[in-house]
C-alpha cells in the first residue's frame, strides 16, 4: 500500500494496494483508491489491511473501507469516523471508539471507550497509548472483548516508571506482544501473562545514538515500528552513522 499526493488538485490524495497469489515471490500490478464522494484532503494519511479489507484514512477525520469483490475489483464499502486507527478481523478502533461488523462493513456497530489516544488492535484485543497520562510518563490501557467486540472491559493498565510519554505509537502482535514508543530513543514491550488477564514489561528496546556519539534522541528512533511472530522492526527516520555523517535513516530489527 502506498499513498501520494495529487499535484492537480491541492492536498488530494491517493492509496494503491498490490495482492500476491504466491507468498510474495511475485505482485499485482497496482490497483489506485480513491474515495466515492471525490478529491479528500490528505486521503492517505494512513492505511490498516486485513485479508480483503483495507482502511485509508484522510485528513477530514473520516476513515474509508475498501473491499475487494467477487471478480478481484475492489469498491469503497463504507465510511467510519476518524482519520487514524488500525483494523483487524471485524473489528476497527480510532481514538476513543470501536466499531465492529458483521456484515463486511455494509452496517457497523460504535461502541465508545473511555480512553482516547493513539491505537492498535489484534482479534478482541485493544491497545489505547495516552502519552499525557500519568504525569507524563504515559500510560497503555488494554481493553478486551469476549462477545465479538460488542462490548470492551479494561483488562489492564500499563506504566513504565521510567519512560517518558509513553503510548504516543502502538502496535500489537498475533501472540499478543505489545510494542510502545516512549519520548527519546525507547520503545518498551509487553507481554501477557499466564493469567491471560494482565501484561508484564519484558524488555526495553534502544537505538543506537549513544554509541554513535549521536545527541540523546536525535535519531528519531520508534518514529514507526510494527510487530509480527516476535520480530519487532523499528525505524530511527534521522539516525546516522555518527555525528558528523549524513541523516539516512536506519531499520533496527529485534526478536522479542
Amino acid at each position: 500500500m502506498t499513498y501520494r499526493d495529487d499535484s492537480s488538485s491541492v492536498g488530494k490524495g491517493y492509496a494503491y494496494v498490490s495482492s500476491t497469489a504466491d507468498d510474495g515471490q511475485s505482485w499485482s500490478d497496482p490497483v489506485e483508491l480513491a474515495p466515492d464522494d471525490g478529491a479528500v484532503s490528505g486521503f492517505g494519511v494512513f492505511v490498516s489491511v486485513f485479508e480483503d479489507t483495507v482502511l485509508v484514512g484522510a485528513a477530514v477525520d473520516v476513515a474509508y473501507v475498501f473491499q475487494r469483490m467477487q471478480g478481484g475489483h475492489w469498491a469503497q464499502v463504507n465510511k467510519i469516523p476518524g482519520a487514524i486507527g488500525a483494523l483487524h478481523d471485524n473489528i476497527v478502533v480510532t481514538g476513543s471508539k470501536v466499531f465492529r461488523t458483521d456484515d463486511h462493513w455494509d452496517t457497523y456497530q460504535e461502541v465508545p471507550l473511555p480512553k482516547a489516544g493513539s491505537t492498535a488492535v489484534y482479534g478482541k484485543t485493544v491497545v489505547v497509548g495516552v502519552s499525557a497520562d500519568n504525569n507524563g510518563t504515559g500510560a497503555l490501557y488494554v481493553f478486551a472483548s469476549a462477545d465479538d467486540g460488542q462490548t470492551w472491559h479494561h483488562q489492564d493498565t500499563l506504566t513504565a516508571p521510567d519512560a517518558t510519554s509513553l503510548g504516543s505509537v502502538v502496535a500489537i502482535s498475533e501472540d499478543l506482544t505489545i510494542v510502545a514508543k516512549a519520548a527519546g530513543e525507547q520503545a518498551f514491550v509487553f507481554k501477557k501473562k499466564a493469567d491471560k488477564n494482565s501484561w508484564y514489561l519484558a524488555k526495553i528496546l534502544e537505538g543506537e545514538s549513544r554509541e554513535k556519539q549521536l545527541p540523546p534522541g536525535s535519531d528519531s528512533f520508534a518514529s514507526a515500528f510494527d510487530i509480527a511472530n516476535g520480530v519487532v522492526v523499528v525505524g530511527a527516520s534521522s539516525d546516522a552513522d555518527t555525528r558528523w555523517s549524513p541523516v539516512s535513516g536506519s531499520a533496527y530489527v529485534f526478536h522479542v
